[in-house]
């Protein structure tokens, strides 16, 4: 795959994972709304729109406008407006689950962060560190290759803290319908276990991406920083631009 191919690819990935995350929410709420006598009538109503327009034609450009907005818009948007929601409630989880609180505060002080942290306020002369997203562009600036990787991982992680929600609600519901004739009490039950449990596992899964990007960004830094001084040493007056636009 060629480099401009991959850059595409990139570009596209944000915008592909909340599609279906999109998709995610829109299946889920279907699952809770829809049962069988609904379905039913819904399945009689379209067969009445149907034959009502069946001596009209609708024009091709309006058929594709249709399908468009149902099946490309509807899902970005959805997600879009319950992205907050998806946010609030992994806030909201991981906060009050003490142990992995605590691993990631605790993977924040590891030696690796603690001389990326060191090293960037150093060289940029400020007194107070700086968060993940603000060594970013110091990375890019320094060492552009590294950051193609450091995206990805940032895209997947917050594709992962996006979904955890609309797959439990997935899960659970799908669930409570397969269940259901072991009557209502029963069907609850199991539906509130497997939706904490899909809640719990994403949770955990989502801390431990956000450690291990944690990590890669402490060594990107650091990596970045090795090129800056092998640059400087080889290139003096080209110490300061980033390493892809170094001149000969």
């Amino acid at each position: 795959m060629s480099s401009l191919e991959s850059t595409h690819i990139d570009g596209l990935r944000p915008y592909i994972y909340d599609y279906t995350i999109g998709l995610l929410w829109i299946a889920g709420a279907l699952v809770v709304m829809l049962d069988e006598s609904r379905l039913l009538s819904a399945a009689s109503l379209l067969s009445k729109i149907s034959q009502t327009m069946e001596p009209a034609r609708v024009p091709d450009v309006a058929a594709s406008l249709a399908v468009l907005i149902a099946g490309v818009i509807l899902p970005y948007c959805v997600q879009l407006a319950l992205s907050p929601l998806s946010l609030f409630g992994m806030f909201l989880f991981v906060t009050f689950d003490p142990f992995t609180y605590t691993a990631r505060r605790r993977s924040e002080r590891t030696d690796l962060g603690e001389r990326a942290t060191k090293l960037i306020t150093t060289q940029l002369g400020i007194s107070r560190p700086i968060d993940v997203n603000a060594r970013l562009p110091y990375i890019t600036a320094a060492a552009p290759s590294l950051m193609p990787r450091l995206r990805r991982a940032q895209h997947e992680g917050r594709f992962l803290v996006g979904s955890v929600l609309p797959l439990a609600l997935l899960f659970g519901a799908g669930l409570a319908r397969i269940t259901a004739p072991l009557g209502s009490a029963a069907s609850l039950r199991i539906a509130v276990v497997g939706t904490l449990s899909i809640l719990v596992a994403g949770v955990l899964r989502a801390n431990a991406t956000y450690r291990d990007f944690l990590a890669e960004v402490d060594l990107a830094v650091l990596l970045a920083a090795s090129e800056r001084k092998e640059l400087s040493a080889t290139h003096p007056n080209n110490a300061l631009q980033p390493r892809g636009s170094a001149g000969g």
